[in-house]
This record gives C-alpha cells, sequence and structure tokens, in this order.
C-alpha cells in the first residue's frame, strides 16, 4: 500500500474500515477454501485411479475375465 492510501483509509469512518476488513478476509476465506477442495480433488481422482489399477490387478490373478464390451456383442461368434 502506498502512503495516499493508508491515509484514504484513516480517513473513512470506522465502520467503513470494518466493512472493507470483512471483505478482504472473505476473499481471503474463499481463496483458502477454492484451494482446499481443488487438492482434495486432485487427491480423490489419484485415490481412484490408484483403486482401479489395484482392482485390475487383483483380477489379473484371480484370473477373472473383464466384462464383455459392446463391440464383442455385436459380433457373431464365428467358430
Amino acid at each position: 500500500m502506498s502512503w495516499d492510501q493508508i491515509q484514504q483509509l484513516v480517513q473513512l469512518p470506522i465502520y467503513g474500515l470494518l466493512v472493507a476488513a470483512v471483505v478482504t478476509l472473505w476473499r481471503a476465506y474463499n481463496t483458502a477454501q477454492n484451494a482446499r477442495v481443488d487438492d482434495l480433488k486432485q487427491l480423490y481422482e489419484k485415490a481412484t485411479v490408484d483403486l482401479q489399477s489395484r482392482i485390475m490387478m487383483i483380477e489379473d490373478r484371480l484370473g477373472i475375465k473383464p466384462p464383455l464390451t459392446t463391440a464383442t456383442l455385436d459380433k457373431p461368434d464365428v467358430p
């Protein structure tokens, strides 16, 4: 902040200063919450991918075949 901005803030009534402080704190809070939500989204995406890969490995070890896809259902069985 420059010296002129500080002098302008000092000349505001107390309620004006309180409103400015609340707005500033609210913006900081929203920014922190948005960053936290983004971090959680990335964490859940990583955990989901990890879980899917573990399930595929277990299915492979147990010999479980993957479910049929629509492309294989459309093809006729040829002996």
